[in-house]
C-alpha cells in the first residue's frame, strides 16, 4: 500500500514538472503570436487638421504595419463642434487594391476631437497598405475633417487628398 502512495506521488510531481516545461516553452515560442501591442504609428501628436471633407473629397494614407496582426485601426476626427452632414467610407486596402475592411460612418454620429475605428481583425504581410477616407454627401461648412502632423512624413509619402501629395501624416 505504501508503495502505491510513493508511486502515485511520483508520478503527481513528474507531471506538474511537465507541465512548467510545456507551459515555457510555449509561451517562449508563441510569445509574439499571444501578446497584445496597441501600436501607435508614431507620430506623437497632431499639429493641425486638414481641409474640411466636403462631398466626393478623398483621403489616401500609406501604412506599412510592423505588426503581423492588425486589431482595428483609430483616425482621430474633427467635427468643429458642430453637427454635420454626409458620410465618410473608410476602407484599408492592400498592394493590389483588394478591400481587406471597410466602415462606413455618418457624419451626425462623430464626436467632435474623437477616434473612429476602422476594425481589420486580420492578419498582415509585409507590405504597404492604403488607409482610404471618402467623403459622400458632405457639404461646405458642415464636413468633418482629419487630423494630422506635418511635421512628421511617414513612410517618406506624406498623405494625398484628391491625388494630391502634402508632406506629414494623419493621426493614427
Amino acid at each position: 500500500m505504501e508503495k502505491q502512495c510513493v508511486l502515485d506521488k511520483k508520478k503527481i510531481i513528474l507531471c506538474i514538472f511537465i507541465y512548467f516545461v510545456v507551459t515555457i516553452i510555449f509561451y517562449y515560442a508563441a510569445y509574439e503570436r499571444i501578446c497584445y501591442i496597441e501600436y501607435q504609428s508614431g507620430v506623437g501628436g497632431s499639429d493641425g487638421y486638414l481641409e474640411e471633407l466636403s462631398d466626393g473629397t478623398v483621403v489616401t494614407q500609406d501604412i506599412c504595419f510592423d505588426v503581423d496582426y492588425v486589431y482595428e485601426i483609430g483616425i482621430s476626427v474633427a467635427t468643429f463642434m458642430r453637427t454635420n452632414t454626409g458620410r465618410i467610407k473608410i476602407s484599408l486596402e492592400d498592394e493590389n487594391g483588394k478591400i481587406i475592411a471597410a466602415k462606413t460612418i455618418e457624419a451626425e454620429q462623430i464626436q467632435d476631437n474623437s477616434v473612429e475605428d476602422l476594425p481589420v481583425k486580420k492578419t498582415v504581410g509585409d507590405g504597404i497598405y492604403t488607409l482610404k477616407i471618402i467623403s459622400e454627401g458632405g457639404k461646405k461648412n458642415a464636413s468633418i475633417t482629419l487630423y494630422r502632423n506635418s511635421k512628421v512624413n511617414y513612410l517618406g509619402h506624406g498623405y494625398s487628398i484628391d491625388g494630391r501629395k502634402y508632406k506629414g501624416t494623419l493621426e493614427l
